[in-house]
């Protein structure tokens, strides 16, 4: 949550009054005209991209997502992290950091915490979640919750809910689960073209690209642990100094 404090600067000008004996009056002193105040300090950009609005869904999409496990937890994760308007921000009374519970949380402890769009999202984010190593899941201590959406591109996290929202594209292993997934372009790939170049990156096994293997839930473990480190050291970057790991 950011606190924005606004100072108010007030100028008091005082002006003496007085008085004489006999004669004429002498002239009012001259006072200066008072400079005009200085402009106040711009505000602070509003934040944008990733840790903007992007987490405010349609109706549509909020309609569609439910939490993976009906409890009182994933209730507040589906209304703390999946908001049609920005003023429906929550504290961490109505839903807490998943460290602020237990320092070394399980898979059900997660779970409770994720909401999806379609079943099969939180079916694959378990299996996916039972093969990452325990760093994945101690990490995810500065979460509130974790957001799997059909139309989430890009990936990202933001403050304004303490949350992650996972693009499934990495995730599915069947054409009927990649038809529900949006076809849109990363909205970066229009920065890359106005600014003439590329994004160069890999990650291997031996001297392979994980990307070029097969799907499987092994290969599609590896590339989803890859945008989970990722997201997730964007959540400890953020909560440094409010949250101790």
């Amino acid at each position: 949550m950011r606190v924005t404090a606004l100072i108010l600067t007030s100028l008091l000008f005082l002006a003496a009054c007085g008085g004489g004996g006999g004669g004429s009056e002498p002239p009012p002193p001259v006072v200066p005209e008072a400079p005009p105040p200085p402009d106040p300090p711009p505000a602070d950009p509003p934040d944008t991209g990733n840790d903007g609005a992007a987490f405010l869904l349609d109706e549509v999409t909020r309609s569609l997502a439910a939490p993976v496990i009906e409890s009182a937890t994933g209730a507040a994760a589906l209304e703390c992290a999946v908001m049609l308007r920005e003023d429906e921000a929550c504290s961490f009374n109505d839903l807490s950091l998943l460290g602020m519970e237990t320092t070394d949380p399980t898979i059900d402890d997660i779970m409770s915490r994720v909401v999806v769009t379609h079943d099969w999202m939180g079916t694959r984010f378990r299996e996916i979640l039972e093969l990452q190593p325990p760093e994945v899941l101690l990490m995810m201590r500065g979460l509130t919750a974790v957001v799997i959406s059909s139309d989430i591109r890009p990936s990202f996290y933001t403050a304004r809910t303490g949350a992650i929202y996972l693009d499934p594209d990495r995730m599915w292993l069947t054409d009927e689960e990649r038809s529900v997934i949006s076809t849109q372009d990363d909205p970066r790939t229009e920065d890359i073209q106005q600014f003439q170049f590329l994004m160069l990156w890999r990650y291997v096994i031996g001297n392979t690209d994980v990307r070029s293997f097969e799907r499987s839930l092994d290969t599609i473990s590896f590339r989803t642990a890859a945008l989970l480190f990722h997201e997730l050291a964007h959540a400890k970057h953020k909560m440094r100094g409010t949250w101790l790991y």
